[in-house]
């Protein structure tokens, strides 16, 4: 999404990015084992310090995916990764000092917007370029956590082995 529609709806960086992290789960299925249960919702994780974490679950509020409630969650620390699907982490955050590639070994989607996030284990990146917000995704690390994309995702996905040639 191009600032230009998003101010059309009035919205921020960081609603886009919040926006994104809900269509993301659409398009990911993850094994039975991602779930605590068959009727546990899906459960997208953000930074407590977050600017609209006490608004976020009101954003979802009866939206499904796959039969399953679709929730959001504020943390102040990283939580067990068997209680999340989609851990969001913003470059100024601790969290973001607290995940490495050893310490994610289970089906969570990572979402980040921090330069380095590939590095840390990271399967998402969000760069704001040329007021757009693009994605980048690493394939390879979602297929070794046992995610896997929906190609209607990776279409609109810039390639993670490219991004340096955008800079």
């Amino acid at each position: 999404m191009s600032y230009a529609q998003a101010d059309k709806l009035k919205l921020s960086s960081t609603e886009i990015k919040i926006s994104y992290l809900v269509n993301f789960a659409r398009y990911i299925h993850w094994p039975e084992s991602a779930f605590t249960s068959a009727s546990a919702p899906l459960v997208i994780a953000v930074a407590q310090s977050h600017p609209f974490a006490s608004q976020l679950d009101n954003r979802v509020v009866g939206q499904t995916k796959g039969g399953r409630d679709i929730r959001f969650r504020a943390v102040s620390q990283v939580p067990p990764f068997e209680s999340i699907q989609v851990l969001f982490i913003e470059s100024e955050s601790r969290l973001l000092a607290a995940i490495n590639k050893e310490a994610i070994n289970a089906p969570v989607l990572t979402v980040g917007d921090s330069n380095d996030f590939f590095e840390t284990g990271g399967v998402i990146q969000l760069e704001e370029r040329d007021k757009n917000i693009i994605f980048f995704i690493n394939r390879e690390r979602a297929e070794a956590l046992g995610l896997n994309i929906h190609y209607k995702l990776l279409k609109m996905a810039k390639d993670y082995n490219a991004r340096q040639s955008y800079d």
